[in-house]
């Protein structure tokens, strides 16, 4: 009985090999899509005092805090030791979150933005950077309704749902 060996050729051992190559590219892309959009999500997180901090601002004086010193909070808000967030201000009622530190270098110095709305019944509402703005009501700041938003710059797909331009 005779037996036949199969070899396989060198273009098929190099299209194996491209292909592998290919997908494990896209494997490490969207690893560190999802990284990064931890990283947001828990700078999101860690800003939940600051946003209390302007709402409570809001409901003792019916105006929004011009900037962290308007507030109760101390002149740096506690990051719960989060290492991505650089620093979080306040202007005219906007959270700004600056990412740095271990923050992945693709998110490194940008910026994304909280601004608040307000409710019928006196509630704020927030606004996630790009995302759409809750319907039926205004910014609390007047300013911001002028000018707009300084503006979120951490790109769309780095976000979370409610904080992309077009989801």
């Amino acid at each position: 009985m005779r037996s036949t060996q199969r070899a396989y050729t060198a273009i098929e051992l190099v299209t194996a090999i491209a292909i592998l190559v290919i997908l494990v590219g896209l494997a490490v892309v969207s690893i560190e899509i999802h990284l990064i959009r931890r990283q947001v999500r828990s700078a999101l997180d860690v800003t939940a005092q600051t946003r209390r901090s302007v709402e409570e601002a809001y409901q003792r004086t019916d105006r929004v805090p011009e900037n962290l010193e308007a507030t109760d909070m101390p002149a740096a808000p506690d990051l719960g030791g989060d290492s991505y967030v650089s620093t979080v201000e306040i202007l005219d009622g906007q959270v700004i979150i600056v990412f740095g530190h271990q923050a992945s270098a693709r998110i490194s110095g940008q910026s994304l933005v909280l601004t608040p709305y307000g409710t019928a019944s006196g509630h704020v509402v927030w606004r996630c950077g790009k995302g759409p703005a809750p319907k039926g009501l205004e910014p609390l700041e007047k300013e911001i309704r002028v000018t707009g938003s300084p503006g979120s710059t951490v790109a769309d797909w780095y976000l979370p749902p409610m904080c992309r331009e077009n989801d």
